[in-house]
């Protein structure tokens, strides 16, 4: 199965907000810093990984996501 469907190049309104996040899919999920993949990079891992407070250089700046494969 293809995980292609978990990816947003940009969250619009949602970007640079981000403090903690939650992973319910069955893959790893990469974050990034910058729209379209850029910039720092975090990789969340697969099915229910909570990160209850990001890192200072994630916190409140991601702003993309994709599946890591």
């Amino acid at each position: 199965m293809a995980y292609s469907q978990y990816a947003q190049p940009d969250l619009h309104e949602m970007n640079n907000r981000a403090s903690s996040l939650v992973n319910r899919v069955p893959a790893e999920i990469c974050v990034y810093a910058r729209t379209n993949y850029g910039g720092s990079r975090a990789i969340i891992v697969a099915r229910e990984a909570v990160i209850p407070k990001l890192s200072a250089v994630l916190n409140d700046e991601i702003e993309s996501f994709k599946s890591c494969r």
